[in-house]
C-alpha cells in the first residue's frame, strides 16, 4: 500500500572527496538521490583529477549549481563547513550563510 511517503536519500559532501558541485548534482540524481550537502570550497585533489572550486568567489559557479539542481531535482539539504571557535566573531560567517541561502541550503551543520 502506498501511503504518499517515499524515502529519500541523500549524499553527504565529504563522501565525494571534493567533487566540484555540479558533477556532484549530477552524480547524486544518477544514482537516484534527490538531497547533497556542500561545503562552500572544495581542496584540489590532484591524485583523483578534481579542481579546486568555491562558491564563495565563483558567482557562475553557483548560477551552473542552481541550474544543474532544478534540471536533475536535487536539492541541498545541508551546508556544511562553519566552523565556530571560542572568541571568534560569527557575523563574518554572515556572507557565507547568504551565499548558503542562495544555493537553497536548507540547514547548515556547524562545528564548535
Amino acid at each position: 500500500m502506498d501511503n504518499g511517503v517515499h524515502a529519500c536519500l541523500g549524499i553527504e559532501f565529504i563522501s565525494v572527496f571534493g567533487l566540484p558541485p555540479v558533477d556532484f548534482v549530477h552524480l547524486a540524481a544518477d544514482l537516484g538521490c534527490r538531497y547533497i550537502s556542500t561545503s562552500l570550497t572544495g581542496a584540489r585533489l590532484e591524485s583523483l583529477g578534481y579542481p579546486a572550486f568555491s562558491l564563495r568567489d565563483d558567482v557562475r559557479l553557483r548560477k551552473d549549481l542552481l541550474s544543474a539542481m532544478g534540471e536533475r531535482d536535487v536539492s541541498i539539504s545541508l551546508g556544511e563547513g562553519m566552523v565556530i571557535v571560542p572568541d571568534a566573531d560569527v557575523s563574518s560567517l554572515a556572507a557565507d550563510l547568504d551565499i548558503m541561502a542562495e544555493i537553497g541550503a536548507a540547514q547548515i551543520n556547524t562545528l564548535v
